[in-house]
């Protein structure tokens, strides 16, 4: 990692086990749409894309988005249990600052489902450079498009040599 200078981290799945959000988003697909079928590993893979996507996957018309994520959080349950860090990250994450590497964040949550996990994980996030976080709000074609990271790249002035994407998908390879 000689000429590495910053690192970018993906949220879900990644720094955040919320495996548990997309348990509770098939349950309530399945009773909100019993006539419907959608597989399993599309619920897995849900936390991977913003939520218009799922939805759109999902076939649900935009006018009901609303209404099904009110009806998913009571499937949720205590929503800030389920945004709990996976073990060792904090460690890791202070470990990679304290050695000089800037931290950032490409996700697929929005702007607010950003700053909800923030909050509930200020004492993790606090390690992050907030202006090198690049969410679904701030472009126009979130992940697997290149255009999040190409927006910090940019942004930024660093070259592609210098940063490196930590995720836990191959949408955040691709």
């Amino acid at each position: 990692m000689q000429n590495i200078t910053t690192v970018i981290f993906d949220v879900d799945g990644t720094l955040l086990d919320t495996f548990n959000n997309c348990l509770a988003l098939e349950k309530a697909y399945r009773a909100r749409y019993p006539d419907r079928d959608a597989p399993h590993e599309l619920f897995v893979k849900s936390h991977a894309y913003p939520r218009n996507v799922t939805y759109t996957k999902l076939g649900i018309p935009e006018t009901e988005w609303g209404d099904f994520w009110c009806f998913v959080k009571t499937y949720i349950g205590s929503y800030e249990k389920t945004q709990v860090l996976f073990s060792g990250v904090a460690e890791i994450l202070n470990k990679i600052k304290t050695t000089g590497y800037r931290l950032g964040i490409n996700t697929s949550r929005d702007d607010i489902r950003l700053s909800f996990a923030w909050k509930l994980n200020s004492r993790v996030f606090s390690t992050f450079d907030k202006s090198l976080c690049v969410t679904s709000s701030k472009i126009e074609n979130p992940k697997p498009a290149p255009d999040s990271l190409n927006y910090l790249l940019d942004k930024f002035k660093l070259e592609r040599a210098s940063a490196i994407m930590v995720g836990d998908r191959r949408l955040d390879i691709k």
